[in-house]
């Protein structure tokens, strides 16, 4: 008798024997990994080269400005000395019984005409005239204003007017006081009589400025001559004090 053989049988294993179970075979599976980050390697930005300076603009130097005003005053002295050649004349003023007599002018290399009190003497625009004088040894009120010993204080009363509207410019600091020994004196800041001269710049035609300007000269001093020079200018008024 043919026994039937259970074909699940190991050739091992007896017969009748249960067969363990078949493990169930799983495929492998490789684990997958996200593809790894690599950082970017850091690179410095890129900044253009600075632009060159410009050059530099060197300014005017001082010696130069120096230059210019200098060149300035010469030309401004050369074109008043040109224009202003001519010396002072005398031009009369009436008098309540007579006129007074006109004054010639200087011709070249003589000296300038002097003229005298009461006087018009004309001069590129200027018409100056002194009226009269004051002798004084104190015109104020204290010790402080009186005159050295052996001084005394001339006050004169000076009228400047105007023939054109621009370019006449009064001023008492144009009047100085001239002696018959060449000695000159400026006008007294204290002491003076008033009221003092007005300074006015370009004084219209037909008007005029009147004061009094005063100086400190010795009490034995003679030969008194009033100079007035306009400012800016090379011409000159002399009238005699005497």
């Amino acid at each position: 008798m043919s026994t039937s053989q259970n074909p699940q049988a190991g050739p091992d294993r007896p017969a009748g024997q249960p067969q363990p179970p078949q493990q169930q075979f799983y495929p492998q599976q490789t684990q997958q990994y996200p593809p790894q980050y690599q950082q970017p390697q850091y690179q410095q930005p890129y900044y253009p080269p600075p632009a060159a300076p410009a050059p530099r603009k060197k300014g005017f130097p001082w010696w130069g400005w120096l230059l210019v005003v200098i060149v300035a005053l010469v030309v401004i002295s050369a074109v008043a000395t040109s224009a202003n050649k001519g010396t002072a004349t005398a031009t009369a003023t009436a008098a309540p019984a007579a006129a007074q007599p006109t004054a010639a002018a200087p011709t070249a290399g003589q000296a300038a005409t002097v003229g005298k009190i009461g006087q018009t003497m004309t001069l590129k625009g200027y018409q100056i005239t002194v009226n009269g004088i004051e002798k004084k040894d104190n015109f104020g009120t204290s010790d402080f204003t009186k005159a050295k010993d052996g001084n005394t204080f001339i006050a004169v009363d000076l009228t400047v007017a105007s023939t054109q509207d621009k370019g006449v410019n009064p001023n008492g600091l144009s009047a100085t006081l001239k002696d018959g020994n060449g000695y000159k004196y400026s006008i007294k800041p204290t002491g003076y009589k008033e009221p003092l001269f007005p300074g006015q710049n370009d004084l219209p035609a037909g008007d005029k400025v009147r004061g009094w300007v005063t100086y400190e000269v010795p009490k034995n001093a003679t030969g008194l001559v009033l100079e007035y020079t306009p400012l800016l200018d090379s011409g000159l008024v002399r009238i005699a004090l005497d």
